[in-house]
């Protein structure tokens, strides 16, 4: 179910997503920031960091990428295999989290090891393309002013 379900969301995310880009970004640059414009070299990275990246709900990662101005096609090749393995794997190892195990815990250290490799990468690759650079605002927060 999930295999056809996932592919449905995403077709359906897209486009949603898009249509409110504008609002969004008019929002968004009234605080002082702006939504980054990834070209095809950086929109890889930052959706496979961002399909792969724990603790971000399922629809926020879904709504990210059609913002940034990812392509569908390359949001398309990365989310759906990502979330079809990670929905595999959630009903594969169930309730293995619930009792403690070395090879679990080696493979959670491992995961979040390849998640801060993957983040130093992709912050290397937006900031060599002028897209991460940060400045102090008046209220004492990070961002890139509009």
């Amino acid at each position: 179910a999930a295999a056809m379900a996932i592919p449905v969301h995403l077709a359906l995310s897209y486009p949603l997503s898009s249509l409110f880009r504008r609002p969004i970004t008019a929002l968004v640059e009234k605080a002082g920031w702006r939504l980054p414009e990834l070209d095809s070299k950086t929109a890889w990275p930052f959706t496979t960091w961002l399909a792969f990246v724990p603790g971000v709900s399922y629809a926020l990662k879904n709504y990210t990428p059609p913002l940034a101005g990812v392509r569908f096609w390359t949001y398309f090749a990365i989310f759906y295999p990502v979330h079809l393995c990670t929905a595999i794997l959630g009903l594969a190892v169930g309730g293995a989290t619930i009792h403690f195990s070395w090879p679990l815990a080696a493979g959670i250290v491992t995961y979040g090891v390849a998640i801060g490799f993957l983040t130093k990468t992709l912050a290397g690759r937006l900031r060599s393309h002028d897209l991460w650079r940060t400045t102090t605002l008046p209220h004492g927060m990070q961002g890139k002013p509009a």
